[in-house]
């Protein structure tokens, strides 16, 4: 499992707490292993309604996340709803790799474009990078499917 590194604790300030789960979700977009670091507003509250925009980096790569605060949960006043939205997706090669792999378990290999380590990318949207599953005994068709970064990893279209 993809994971920010060590948690910064319980007693941690709001916006060390928001930067690990915002370095976590950039993690799983990427689909892939990768030195993180992330920014938050100094001396940000967790109070409802607030809107901020933090700063993640991915092995060089900005996103920036704009955070909306909402009410604590009805089960915890420890607990705080956000809805964080990145400006970009994160497209790696390692997380095509391992969704295809993961995905078509009886596949010889795959043709892909220049895919490379890393590339920022529109979020939910067609990338330029295209992969064509192979499977066992098949000759390569030339048809690559287009594949896209979501919040939930690479995906292919």
């Amino acid at each position: 499992m993809l994971e920010a590194d060590a948690s910064p604790g319980a007693g941690a300030a709001f916006s060390e707490q928001l930067e690990y789960e915002l370095r976590g979700r950039t993690l799983k977009m990427a689909g892939a292993p990768g030195a993180t670091s992330a920014t938050c507003p100094d001396g940000l509250e967790s109070s409802k309604g607030t809107t901020t925009t933090c700063s993640v980096t991915y092995d060089g790569l900005k996103v920036e996340w704009t955070v909306r605060i909402g009410d604590n949960a009805a089960w915890s006043d420890q607990y705080v709803q956000y809805e964080a939205t990145p400006n970009s997706g994160i497209l790696t090669r390692d997380g095509v790799a391992r969704l295809l792999y993961g995905n078509y378990s009886t596949m010889d290999y795959a043709l892909c474009n220049d895919i490379p380590a890393a590339a920022l990318v529109p979020l939910n949207t067609e990338s330029k990078y295209r992969c064509e599953i192979v499977f066992p005994g098949k000759q390569p068709t030339g048809y690559a499917s287009p594949v896209r970064a979501t919040e939930a990893g690479p995906r292919a279209v």
